[in-house]
């Protein structure tokens, strides 16, 4: 694969653009050459499921999440809150934004995230239960405290 990974403009370009020429002419900075029609579509879904790929498998760069907004009713949504919320934390434009590597901003992202939950309570709350939330392995102590066992399984 002798792909680059894309700025946050060109993500955001193949990712969300309606404009077919918007979208082959970025296919074509990043891949070195425009694919041919029959192959882009493999190129797109090859290309999206590498770079998304990269995020789902660093922590680092994945923001806190917990459920527990999902049953609120909300009348709009705000597509642009990552830009916002990077430029609020780095104090770059949204222009500048969009020339960073996609790592870079998801980064940005994650930190600026956590920084506003820590601001308030219910934010620290929040991040609290997304990280009880993320944790796979079990915590054997205190569940044997729980239970009221010892070390031996005897109460």
């Amino acid at each position: 694969m002798s792909w680059r990974l894309p700025t946050v403009g060109e993500y955001c370009t193949l990712k969300f653009s309606r404009n077919a020429a918007e979208v082959l002419e970025t296919a074509r900075k990043i891949a070195g050459e425009l694919p041919k029609i029959g192959d882009f579509r493999r190129f797109y879904t090859e290309y999206i499921k590498w770079v998304d790929g990269i995020r789902a498998a660093d922590p680092l760069l994945q923001i806190p999440y917990y459920p527990e907004y999902e049953a609120e009713k909300r009348y709009f949504h705000c597509n642009s809150w990552e830009l916002k919320t990077v430029a609020d934390y780095t104090g770059l434009n949204f222009n500048e934004i969009s020339e960073l590597m996609i790592t870079q901003f998801w980064a940005w992202l994650r930190d600026g995230f956590i920084f506003n939950c820590e601001k308030s309570e219910k934010g620290l709350e929040y991040l609290e239960k997304a990280y009880y939330n993320s944790q796979t392995d079990s915590d054997r102590e205190a569940f044997r405290e729980l239970k009221g066992a010892t070390g031996n399984g005897i109460k």
